[in-house]
């Protein structure tokens, strides 16, 4: 006898699909990320470049905003609180670390240690904080997603740890923090709004660093490559973000986080497609944990069914 859904549970299932949707859009996305930022790196130094990356996302912001006629809320509203706390956990320090780690070790190495922001979400929001209800199907989905990183990149890593590998284990320890704090702005404000506060206060604070750090590039150089930045601040910074934090109002950060872990199989098709890279057996092999992972953490639960 097949169990009726009520209006209420059909609308429910439908906030959670399109959760995932704009999830997975997201994590499409972001699997540009570490190819271009490296390849930007050799012109502009790590932390000027996440500088000015967030900075050329604020004009997308800013269209949104000039569209909908948002501006008049941007710094009201007792989200504010939420969204400085996420500026300095997500905005600095996270993208900080992570921009600063890419000078110091390979893409490949990138890629697959940005999936241990699903095992510190887990451990994070649901374990230690209970902010987010602990679920087996989510867990072992995770699990897969994972497991599929590691084979993704397995040959790549070959076991070598490099200084820029630790600090961005660092970062995704910090990223379930500032995701916290975003999932609480998001409640009362748009994804926009939380977005241009962070990214332009989050981008003048690194230029300045940068600056102080003594980080030095030929503005020739750079104006170069400036559509490139644009275009890493347009995509990563911009579209991908604000489908990430409207994914996440829908659906447990946790889970978020490990559909997000299939970045590295669109990471190889990017790879291919721009620089050419064929896959390797271990990386076909890896589609399989990965799509057994997806399908698991969007499985819906047995009570909603």
């Amino acid at each position: 006898m097949i169990a009726r859904l009520s209006p209420a549970m059909i609308s429910d299932l439908s906030v959670q699909r399109k959760g995932e949707l704009y999830v997975l859009a997201s994590c499409i996305i972001w699997a540009i990320f570490p190819a271009m930022t490296v390849f930007l790196i050799a012109t502009v130094p790590p932390i000027a470049l996440a500088g000015l990356t967030m900075l050329s996302s604020c004009v997308l912001f800013a269209i949104i905003l000039t569209v909908r006629n948002g501006w008049s809320s941007v710094w009201k509203g007792t989200a504010l609180k939420y969204i400085l706390a996420g500026t300095v956990i997500n905005g600095i320090g996270y993208h900080g670390l992570v921009f600063f780690a890419m000078s110091h070790t390979t893409a490949g190495n990138a890629t697959i240690i940005l999936q241990m922001e699903v095992f510190f979400a887990f451990i994070i929001l649901s374990l230690l904080m209970k902010h987010e209800k602990f679920q087996l199907n989510h867990f072992l989905g995770a699990v897969l997603m994972v497991l599929g990183a590691f084979i993704i990149l397995g040959k790549q890593t070959s076991g070598t740890l490099q200084s820029g590998d630790l600090i961005i284990v660092l970062a995704t320890a910090l990223a379930p923090f500032g995701n916290y704090f975003q999932q609480r702005a998001r409640k009362e404000v748009s994804a926009q709004h939380i977005l241009m506060i962070r990214s332009l206060l989050a981008g003048s604070f690194l230029l300045v660093l940068s600056r102080l750090l003594g980080e030095s590039f030929s503005v020739e150089d750079a104006w170069g490559v400036a559509p490139m930045i644009f275009l890493n601040g347009f995509l990563v910074m911009g579209i991908a973000k604000i489908f990430w934090i409207e994914g996440f109002i829908r659906i447990p950060i946790t889970k978020a986080n490990s559909i997000a872990a299939i970045a590295p199989f669109f990471g190889l098709i990017f790879a291919y497609l721009i620089l050419g890279e064929v896959p390797t057996q271990w990386q076909l092999l890896s589609i399989v944990p990965i799509v057994a992972g997806v399908l698991l953490l969007m499985r819906k639960d047995r009570k909603t069914e």
